[in-house]
């Protein structure tokens, strides 16, 4: 896959999970809870604020730093030869 496309929907995805993670916070907040469901629906929200860390975190954290080191490794190893 070509970097720029690649990059595009990086950023995209990232967005996207980010706007779908503010807007269900937003109903959170706006929409009444009832009692017998608030445990529930607790542990559903940390899980899905989880994986949004986790996403984020994957595609602008480490993993993202490692993988432009390594093509930067390997554009190297192309122009040395």
């Amino acid at each position: 896959m070509n970097k720029k496309v690649k990059d595009i929907f990086m950023y995209a995805l990232a967005g996207l999970i980010m706007l779908l993670l503010f807007l269900f916070v937003v109903v959170l907040i706006f929409r009444p809870i009832p009692s017998v469901n608030k445990e529930l629906l607790y542990l559903a929200t940390g899980l899905v604020l989880g994986w949004g860390t986790s996403i984020i975190g994957y595609f602008f954290g480490s993993s993202k730093g490692s993988a432009d080191k390594t093509d930067q490794m390997m554009n190297q190893t192309k122009s040395d030869q």
